[in-house]
């Protein structure tokens, strides 16, 4: 009787520990998709743009270009860009881009637009914006990506004729990491553009939607993930080497506009004007692989 309690009580034990070293390993294979440990971004920014912290004057031209009269309008917008603090400026701890209704440059409003086009350049990584929208039917700011270098489309030696079509550059891609329109105002909407085909969702802010709201994008070199306030909604992943399919694989440049109209802006409700759209903080936070 001795020699059988003894076989059993170590069988017991033997058990347990099977019991306990599974449950191990379950629960290390089940870790949330949001833990820490699977996030492949650096935890400290490399690159940050706050403008909550400076108290006033104009964007650093060492790191933005800003849009002129003579920068070229697209998608039958109505407004004409300009340099001036009207349209352009730091104030109350924000980058402010106001539009207004007069006439300049042959078109009834003005307002700004900005980029980092040859002054810094993204691949990979997590880009936050911390922003506060305008309100009024008409609408149209954004913050997107496009091509630094335009590798795969010059290398197609297009003609002048190709370069002046509006879906030429597609073959390069554009990145829309947030884009809104006045007439739905709790809407956003994330939009990653190739050649092939443009990958669209749009989501629903929650809280007020006028209130400061934070737009993010995680790139790796296989995804494309969309966030609102630190959500995920909108996830793409690369099914292919084409760029025609998947050019998110180069250098792209940063730009934050506010258009007036459009194509998707739409009929513009004069009412509400002027329009503001605050930009308090910008973060670059770049990609690194998780080891395995």
């Amino acid at each position: 009787m001795q020699k059988s309690h003894r076989i059993t009580v170590s069988l017991l034990a033997i058990l347990c520990l099977g019991f306990i070293v599974f449950g191990f390993v379950a629960l290390s294979q089940n870790k949330p998709e949001n833990s820490p440990r699977q996030k492949p971004f650096v935890q400290n920014a490399e690159w940050v743009q706050d403008f909550s912290q400076q108290s006033g004057g104009a964007p650093d031209t060492d790191t933005w270009n800003i849009a002129t009269p003579q920068t070229p309008i697209y998608n039958e917008e109505s407004q004409t860009y300009t340099e001036r603090p009207e349209n352009l400026r730091i104030e109350n701890g924000a980058l402010t881009i106001e539009a207004r209704k007069e006439k300049l440059g042959g078109r009834p409003y003005t307002s700004a637009r900005l980029d980092t086009k040859g002054k810094k350049a993204f691949k990979y990584g997590k880009i936050e914006a911390t922003v506060k929208l305008p309100v009024g039917q008409g609408t149209w700011p954004a913050i997107w990506l496009l091509s630094d270098s335009q590798t795969y489309t010059k290398r197609l030696a297009p003609t002048e004729k190709q370069w002046a079509e509006p879906r030429f550059y597609m073959h390069d891609g554009e990145i829309d990491i947030m884009e809104h329109v006045g007439a739905d105002p709790r809407r956003i909407e994330s939009t990653a553009h190739t050649f092939a085909r443009s990958h669209q969702k749009s989501a629903v802010m929650s809280g007020d939607p006028t209130s400061f709201h934070t737009f993010g994008m995680e790139w790796t070199p296989d995804t494309l993930t969309f966030t609102v306030d630190g959500k995920a909604y909108h996830t793409l992943k690369k099914g292919s080497n084409n760029p025609d399919e998947w050019p998110f694989d180069q250098n792209m440049y940063l730009i934050i506009n506010l258009a007036m109209g459009g194509r998707m802006g739409g009929e513009i409700d004069d009412n509400h004007g002027p329009w503001k759209m605050y930009v308090k903080k910008i973060a670059y936070y770049p990609y690194e692989p998780v080891a395995q």
